[in-house]
Protein backbone atom coordinates (compact mmCIF):
# COMPACT_ATOMS: atom_id res chain seq x y z
CA UNK A 1 0.00 0.00 0.00
CA UNK A 2 1.57 3.36 -1.20
CA UNK A 3 0.15 4.92 1.55
CA UNK A 4 2.06 2.82 4.06
CA UNK A 5 5.15 3.10 2.27
CA UNK A 6 4.80 7.25 2.63
CA UNK A 7 4.64 6.63 6.88
CA UNK A 8 7.01 4.48 6.99
CA UNK A 9 9.87 5.24 5.23
CA UNK A 10 10.72 8.63 7.32
CA UNK A 11 10.31 6.53 10.39
CA UNK A 12 12.65 4.22 9.31
CA UNK A 13 15.10 6.62 8.75
CA UNK A 14 15.14 8.22 11.74
CA UNK A 15 15.41 4.99 13.35
CA UNK A 16 18.38 4.13 12.00
CA UNK A 17 19.67 7.75 12.50
CA UNK A 18 19.25 7.02 16.09
CA UNK A 19 20.57 3.25 16.33
CA UNK A 20 23.54 3.71 13.79
CA UNK A 21 26.29 2.16 14.89
CA UNK A 22 24.56 0.53 18.33
CA UNK A 23 24.92 4.25 19.32
CA UNK A 24 22.63 5.37 21.99
CA UNK A 25 20.95 8.75 20.93
CA UNK A 26 21.08 11.37 23.28
CA UNK A 27 19.42 14.95 24.07
CA UNK A 28 21.29 17.98 24.94
CA UNK A 29 20.32 19.98 27.11
CA UNK A 30 22.44 23.06 28.84
CA UNK A 31 24.81 22.70 31.88
CA UNK A 32 26.60 25.90 33.16
CA UNK A 33 30.29 26.33 33.74
CA UNK A 34 31.17 29.35 36.72
CA UNK A 35 32.44 31.85 34.95
CA UNK A 36 31.87 30.36 31.69
CA UNK A 37 28.92 30.58 28.99
CA UNK A 38 26.46 28.01 28.55
CA UNK A 39 27.52 25.19 26.73
CA UNK A 40 25.36 21.95 25.32
CA UNK A 41 26.30 18.65 27.06
CA UNK A 42 25.22 15.26 26.20
CA UNK A 43 23.56 13.71 28.48
CA UNK A 44 22.68 9.83 27.40
CA UNK A 45 19.65 8.53 27.88
CA UNK A 46 18.90 5.49 29.44
CA UNK A 47 16.19 3.70 27.07
CA UNK A 48 17.90 1.44 24.33
CA UNK A 49 17.65 1.71 20.76
CA UNK A 50 15.21 -1.56 21.43
CA UNK A 51 13.27 0.31 23.33
CA UNK A 52 12.57 3.03 20.56
CA UNK A 53 12.35 0.99 18.13
CA UNK A 54 9.14 -0.58 19.63
CA UNK A 55 8.13 2.50 20.58
CA UNK A 56 8.40 4.04 16.55
CA UNK A 57 6.76 0.60 15.65
CA UNK A 58 3.83 0.76 17.78
CA UNK A 59 3.54 4.76 16.55
CA UNK A 60 3.33 3.34 12.94
CA UNK A 61 0.96 0.82 13.04
CA UNK A 62 -0.92 3.33 14.79
CA UNK A 63 -0.70 5.69 12.19
CA UNK A 64 -1.40 2.99 9.38
CA UNK A 65 -4.40 2.26 10.96
CA UNK A 66 -5.69 5.52 10.55
CA UNK A 67 -5.07 6.28 7.11
CA UNK A 68 -6.15 3.00 5.95
CA UNK A 69 -9.84 2.84 7.63
CA UNK A 70 -12.51 3.95 5.73
CA UNK A 71 -13.76 7.34 6.06
CA UNK A 72 -16.85 7.63 7.31
CA UNK A 73 -18.91 10.89 7.77
CA UNK A 74 -22.06 11.53 10.63
CA UNK A 75 -24.66 9.16 10.42
CA UNK A 76 -27.01 9.68 7.45
CA UNK A 77 -30.25 11.25 8.27
CA UNK A 78 -32.56 10.37 6.18
CA UNK A 79 -35.51 12.11 4.04
CA UNK A 80 -39.00 11.20 5.36
CA UNK A 81 -40.07 14.46 3.46
CA UNK A 82 -42.91 13.60 1.08
CA UNK A 83 -43.07 15.42 -2.61
CA UNK A 84 -46.78 16.86 -2.87
CA UNK A 85 -47.70 17.01 -6.58
CA UNK A 86 -51.35 16.77 -5.99
CA UNK A 87 -54.82 15.62 -4.20
CA UNK A 88 -53.68 11.90 -4.25
CA UNK A 89 -50.18 12.34 -2.88
CA UNK A 90 -51.55 14.37 0.12
CA UNK A 91 -54.63 11.92 1.05
CA UNK A 92 -51.15 9.36 0.85
CA UNK A 93 -49.18 11.62 2.94
CA UNK A 94 -52.65 11.67 5.64
CA UNK A 95 -52.89 8.48 6.23
CA UNK A 96 -48.99 7.74 6.33
CA UNK A 97 -49.20 10.26 9.73
CA UNK A 98 -52.07 8.10 10.97
CA UNK A 99 -55.42 10.18 9.71
CA UNK A 100 -58.41 8.28 8.37
CA UNK A 101 -58.67 10.47 5.20
CA UNK A 102 -62.54 10.10 3.46
CA UNK A 103 -63.19 12.19 -0.10
CA UNK A 104 -67.02 12.66 0.30
CA UNK A 105 -67.81 15.35 -2.47
CA UNK A 106 -66.60 18.93 -3.85
CA UNK A 107 -67.65 22.30 -3.58
CA UNK A 108 -67.17 25.02 -5.74
CA UNK A 109 -66.00 28.08 -3.96
CA UNK A 110 -66.14 31.45 -5.15
CA UNK A 111 -62.79 32.67 -4.66
CA UNK A 112 -60.54 30.06 -6.91
CA UNK A 113 -61.50 28.74 -10.84
CA UNK A 114 -61.54 24.76 -9.33
CA UNK A 115 -63.89 23.03 -7.65
CA UNK A 116 -62.62 22.20 -4.13
CA UNK A 117 -62.49 18.11 -3.48
CA UNK A 118 -63.82 17.80 0.40
CA UNK A 119 -61.39 15.44 2.45
CA UNK A 120 -62.88 14.08 5.74
CA UNK A 121 -59.53 14.20 8.09
CA UNK A 122 -60.25 12.51 11.28
CA UNK A 123 -63.84 13.49 11.40
CA UNK A 124 -62.52 17.22 10.23
CA UNK A 125 -63.67 19.22 6.68
CA UNK A 126 -60.72 19.72 4.78
CA UNK A 127 -61.12 21.37 1.25
CA UNK A 128 -58.34 20.36 -1.42
CA UNK A 129 -58.12 22.78 -4.56
CA UNK A 130 -56.16 20.98 -6.99
CA UNK A 131 -54.81 23.18 -10.22
CA UNK A 132 -53.37 22.47 -13.37
CA UNK A 133 -49.85 22.96 -12.65
CA UNK A 134 -47.98 24.84 -10.18
CA UNK A 135 -48.14 27.73 -11.81
CA UNK A 136 -52.02 28.29 -11.48
CA UNK A 137 -51.89 27.12 -8.08
CA UNK A 138 -49.26 30.03 -7.49
CA UNK A 139 -51.30 32.36 -9.11
CA UNK A 140 -54.24 31.72 -7.29
CA UNK A 141 -52.40 31.48 -4.03
CA UNK A 142 -51.30 35.20 -4.28
CA UNK A 143 -54.77 36.68 -4.08
CA UNK A 144 -54.98 35.45 -0.63
CA UNK A 145 -54.63 37.81 2.07
CA UNK A 146 -52.16 36.54 4.63
CA UNK A 147 -55.24 37.14 7.48
CA UNK A 148 -57.55 35.40 4.92
CA UNK A 149 -59.78 38.71 5.02
CA UNK A 150 -59.77 38.38 1.74
CA UNK A 151 -59.42 36.25 -1.65
CA UNK A 152 -59.29 38.44 -4.63
CA UNK A 153 -62.42 40.35 -4.52
CA UNK A 154 -64.00 38.19 -1.83
CA UNK A 155 -64.30 38.55 1.09
CA UNK A 156 -65.33 35.84 2.96
CA UNK A 157 -67.17 35.41 6.17
CA UNK A 158 -65.70 32.84 8.17
CA UNK A 159 -67.63 30.61 10.95
CA UNK A 160 -64.19 29.82 12.16
CA UNK A 161 -60.55 29.92 11.87
CA UNK A 162 -59.42 29.35 8.45
CA UNK A 163 -56.44 28.45 7.15
CA UNK A 164 -54.68 27.87 3.88
CA UNK A 165 -51.73 25.76 2.67
CA UNK A 166 -49.92 26.42 -0.63
CA UNK A 167 -47.46 23.78 -2.06
CA UNK A 168 -47.61 21.17 -5.27
CA UNK A 169 -50.44 21.70 -7.63
CA UNK A 170 -52.82 22.38 -4.30
CA UNK A 171 -54.56 24.96 -2.16
CA UNK A 172 -55.30 23.37 1.15
CA UNK A 173 -58.42 24.83 3.35
CA UNK A 174 -59.17 24.02 6.36
CA UNK A 175 -61.23 26.20 8.96
CA UNK A 176 -61.11 25.23 12.46
CA UNK A 177 -59.06 24.46 15.46
CA UNK A 178 -58.24 20.85 15.77
CA UNK A 179 -54.50 21.14 16.43
CA UNK A 180 -54.53 17.80 15.57
CA UNK A 181 -55.25 17.98 11.67
CA UNK A 182 -53.53 21.82 11.99
CA UNK A 183 -50.12 20.11 12.81
CA UNK A 184 -49.94 16.97 10.59
CA UNK A 185 -51.19 19.25 7.38
CA UNK A 186 -48.22 21.96 8.41
CA UNK A 187 -45.64 19.01 8.25
CA UNK A 188 -46.90 17.74 5.00
CA UNK A 189 -47.00 21.08 3.48
CA UNK A 190 -45.09 23.53 5.39
CA UNK A 191 -46.63 26.52 7.30
CA UNK A 192 -49.66 27.89 6.75
CA UNK A 193 -50.21 30.93 4.06
CA UNK A 194 -52.54 32.55 5.80
CA UNK A 195 -54.53 32.33 9.10
CA UNK A 196 -57.48 34.00 10.39
CA UNK A 197 -57.13 35.33 14.21
CA UNK A 198 -60.15 34.94 16.06
CA UNK A 199 -61.80 37.82 17.32
CA UNK A 200 -60.83 37.38 21.23
CA UNK A 201 -64.06 38.46 22.79
CA UNK A 202 -66.21 39.25 20.04
CA UNK A 203 -70.06 38.26 20.17
CA UNK A 204 -70.73 35.24 17.99
CA UNK A 205 -71.42 35.41 14.42
CA UNK A 206 -74.89 36.08 13.43
CA UNK A 207 -75.93 33.82 10.44
CA UNK A 208 -78.66 36.42 8.19
CA UNK A 209 -81.47 35.14 7.65
CA UNK A 210 -80.75 34.19 4.07
CA UNK A 211 -78.37 31.45 5.95
CA UNK A 212 -81.10 30.15 7.81
CA UNK A 213 -83.39 29.91 4.66
CA UNK A 214 -80.90 27.98 3.38
CA UNK A 215 -79.87 25.50 5.82
CA UNK A 216 -84.50 25.07 6.54
CA UNK A 217 -84.14 24.53 2.37
CA UNK A 218 -81.95 21.59 3.00
CA UNK A 219 -82.96 20.00 5.57
CA UNK A 220 -86.52 19.85 4.42
CA UNK A 221 -85.10 18.43 0.82
CA UNK A 222 -82.77 15.94 2.06
CA UNK A 223 -85.80 14.75 4.62
CA UNK A 224 -82.86 15.50 7.81
CA UNK A 225 -83.53 17.41 11.31
CA UNK A 226 -82.62 21.04 10.87
CA UNK A 227 -80.18 20.44 13.56
CA UNK A 228 -78.21 17.80 11.59
CA UNK A 229 -77.20 20.83 8.72
CA UNK A 230 -73.83 22.20 9.94
CA UNK A 231 -72.68 25.92 8.39
CA UNK A 232 -69.25 25.48 7.23
CA UNK A 233 -69.15 28.46 5.82
CA UNK A 234 -71.11 30.99 3.89
CA UNK A 235 -70.35 34.86 1.94
CA UNK A 236 -72.12 37.94 0.41
CA UNK A 237 -71.80 37.13 -3.24
CA UNK A 238 -73.35 39.12 -6.72
CA UNK A 239 -75.15 35.98 -9.09
CA UNK A 240 -74.62 36.44 -12.67
CA UNK A 241 -78.85 36.39 -13.09
CA UNK A 242 -82.14 36.11 -11.22
CA UNK A 243 -81.96 32.42 -11.23
CA UNK A 244 -78.62 32.58 -9.00
CA UNK A 245 -76.85 30.80 -12.08
CA UNK A 246 -78.54 28.07 -11.43
CA UNK A 247 -81.44 27.61 -13.89
CA UNK A 248 -84.08 24.56 -14.03
CA UNK A 249 -85.05 23.62 -17.49
CA UNK A 250 -86.09 25.78 -19.53
CA UNK A 251 -86.77 28.62 -16.99
CA UNK A 252 -86.33 32.16 -18.29
CA UNK A 253 -83.56 33.90 -16.06
CA UNK A 254 -83.50 37.82 -15.85
CA UNK A 255 -80.27 38.68 -16.82
CA UNK A 256 -79.48 40.96 -13.41
CA UNK A 257 -77.31 41.04 -11.40
CA UNK A 258 -78.32 39.77 -7.83
CA UNK A 259 -77.02 40.04 -4.80
CA UNK A 260 -77.24 36.86 -2.07
CA UNK A 261 -75.02 34.44 -0.35
CA UNK A 262 -73.16 31.35 -1.06
CA UNK A 263 -73.79 29.19 1.90
CA UNK A 264 -71.63 26.01 2.45
CA UNK A 265 -74.02 23.68 5.05
CA UNK A 266 -72.64 19.54 5.54
CA UNK A 267 -74.90 16.86 6.61
CA UNK A 268 -73.51 13.57 7.76
CA UNK A 269 -70.40 14.53 6.93
CA UNK A 270 -71.38 15.40 3.08
CA UNK A 271 -70.90 19.48 1.95
CA UNK A 272 -73.62 21.08 0.29
CA UNK A 273 -73.64 24.56 -1.63
CA UNK A 274 -76.66 26.65 -1.57
CA UNK A 275 -77.06 29.88 -2.86
CA UNK A 276 -79.44 32.46 -2.14
CA UNK A 277 -80.34 35.40 -2.95
CA UNK A 278 -80.15 38.43 -0.40
CA UNK A 279 -83.08 37.93 1.65
CA UNK A 280 -82.71 33.73 1.28
CA UNK A 281 -86.71 33.86 -0.64
CA UNK A 282 -84.84 32.54 -3.58
CA UNK A 283 -82.66 29.48 -2.30
CA UNK A 284 -81.02 26.49 -5.01
CA UNK A 285 -79.01 23.80 -4.19
CA UNK A 286 -75.82 23.75 -6.38
CA UNK A 287 -76.32 19.69 -6.90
Amino acid sequence: MNMKKKILSPLLGMLNRFNRKGKRPAIRVPRRYPGLQPKMAPVPVANSSKTLRKFIGVLALSLILVACSPQTGGPEIPDTGTEIGGRAELVEALQALGSTVEEVGEVDQPFFDVDARILQVDGQTVEVFEFLDEAAREAAAGTIEPNASMIGSIIPEWVDVPHFWSEGRVIVLYVGQDQTVIDRLTSILGQPIATGQPAVGSPPVVEPDAVLSAVNSLAQSLGVDVNQVQVVNFEQVEWPDACLGLPQGDEACAQVITPGFLVVVEVNGVQYEVRTDQTGTNVRLNQ
